[in-house]
């Protein structure tokens, strides 16, 4: 009788196994080149080194453009680097609080020009 319980048991150890869920692994996914956040980075860089000038008449577009340089950073970085879950929730975090900021100070600039 105790052969058979010990049988029993043992099943129903592997069968639980079997179905619980693959522990998740630590590896990321292949990083890739993002060539594209990549232009974009200069392309704006290049924008704010040349509107430099405009930037005393619209102060609203050139914080926008200064915060959108700072959020495409940051987005680059966190498909290319590796960061503890904690760090890169706050990167996650900052970075949709920056979009979040962006699309209020483009707002303002708007009412600022046509109000």
């Amino acid at each position: 009788m105790a052969r058979l319980s010990k049988r029993i048991s043992s099943n129903a150890t592997k069968t639980k196994q079997a179905q619980a869920p693959a522990p998740k692994s630590n590896v990321k996914k292949a990083k890739g080149k993002d060539y594209w956040i990549l232009a974009m980075l200069v392309i704006n860089f290049v924008l704010i080194v040349t509107s430099f000038p405009i930037a005393i008449q619209e102060p609203f577009s050139f914080a926008g453009s200064i915060l959108l340089e700072l959020i495409l950073a940051d987005m680059y970085a966190l498909r290319q680097y590796t960061f503890k879950e904690k760090t890169e929730k706050l990167l996650q975090k900052l970075q949709y609080g920056g979009i979040i900021l962006l699309v209020i100070l483009f707002a303002a600039g708007i009412a600022q020009r046509y109000m």
